[in-house]
């Protein structure tokens, strides 16, 4: 790193928790500060925000994110003798474009690709504008061999670079507590598959057994979408908003299921298999590729009979010892492979190139 002096993380982030997100880049800037200046830039809206990690060790800038407006920004925090990384997250590609003339021999610019690229008449053209008029001095992050091969796809495979997302393992508590309830995140009803968990539920032995927790920041919403389907709210449905304790979510069940439609990567797999719940997720881009994680269930996607009989395994299985073992080699094989430390040091690696 001492090629930089300064890195900038532009980070278009405002949720009411800091989450893995966070707790990386906070992990990455201890790493760094020591010979580097670092900036956090958050919108105008993360300002209330309450987070569980500190980051006053560092500047921070709140900034109005409409593209004018945060160029203005990133500018005014650069010195003419700078040397700079400009990491960026959560913001369109087509803003590098308009970055170029920040970007000469001795600064960098890093997009981070979160999401999964949207596969449409628009994907062509954004690669040819983004080959075309955006700096040559930029490297672009996946998160997941899929969203990387989409990078390679858009703008050359030279300029891409994969590094799977970490996991925060110190906010997560790890349990063999066994009881009946399954948990799902539902904000996204139809994308995380919730209506295929409550229609695997229904129609499964156990039913009447077991509580299907759905955690959303819109109660409501899921409550007008379940009673579209079922005219009620089935019994064994439990909604309830989200909560900045994650660790308790999980802790308080033995199964967590992801059955979703689309993922860019599913940090909620991870920590679930992590904290000791069995895990049940939808064999899709994204989202296989943790597939090496040991335990999890696997189902295609919208299919809610394998999803009801892989829920059905999972209950009567609590205490079996393959169970308990596969759980045990999750937490070992995770805490190697999607810890902070080597999640920074890919991250480091990619600035000293």
């Amino acid at each position: 790193m001492n090629k930089y002096n300064k890195v900038i993380f532009v980070c278009n982030y405002a949720a009411n928790y800091a989450g893995n997100f966070i707790a990386s880049l906070n992990n990455l800037a201890k790493k760094l500060e020591h010979n580097t200046k670092i900036i956090f830039i958050f919108p105008k809206s993360a300002v209330i925000e309450n987070w569980e990690i500190d980051l006053s060790n560092y500047q921070i800038v709140y900034s109005d994110f409409q593209s004018k407006n945060l160029i203005k920004t990133i500018v005014k925090n650069i010195d003419r003798t700078d040397k700079v990384i400009i990491h960026l997250h959560f913001v369109s590609a087509l803003l590098l474009i308009k970055l170029r003339r920040l970007t000469d021999s001795k600064n960098l610019l890093v997009y981070h690709q979160h999401m999964t690229i949207k596969h449409n008449w628009k994907m062509p053209i954004k690669g040819l504008l983004l080959r075309a008029l955006a700096s040559k001095n930029i490297i672009y992050i996946g998160v997941s061999p899929y969203v990387y091969k989409d990078l390679c796809q858009e703008v050359g495979k030279n300029r891409c670079r994969l590094v799977v997302n970490a996991i925060d393992t110190k906010r997560l508590v790890t349990t063999d507590y066994h009881n009946n309830n399954i948990l799902i995140f539902g904000t996204n009803f139809k994308g995380k598959g919730v209506d295929l968990a409550i229609e695997a539920i229904r129609t499964s032995r156990i039913a009447s057994k077991v509580k299907l927790e759905i955690v959303t920041h819109n109660i409501e919403n899921v409550k007008k979408l379940i009673i579209q389907q079922y005219k009620e709210i089935p019994r064994f449905v439990k909604i309830r908003g989200t909560s900045t304790n994650i660790s308790e979510l999980y802790k308080n069940s033995f199964l967590f299921l992801s059955p979703s439609r689309a993922e860019a990567f599913s940090y909620s797999v991870v920590e679930a298999a992590y904290s000791g719940n069995q895990v049940i997720a939808s064999d899709i881009p994204g989202q296989n590729t943790l597939k090496n994680i040991p335990g999890i269930y696997w189902i295609e996607k919208n299919n809610a009979y394998q999803l009801k009989k892989c829920i059905e395994k999972a209950y009567y299985s609590q205490n079996d010892r393959l169970t308990n073992v596969n759980l045990l080699n999750a937490e070992k094989y995770i805490e190697k492979h999607y810890s902070l430390d080597s999640w920074s040091n890919k991250i480091i690696d990619i600035y000293n190139e």
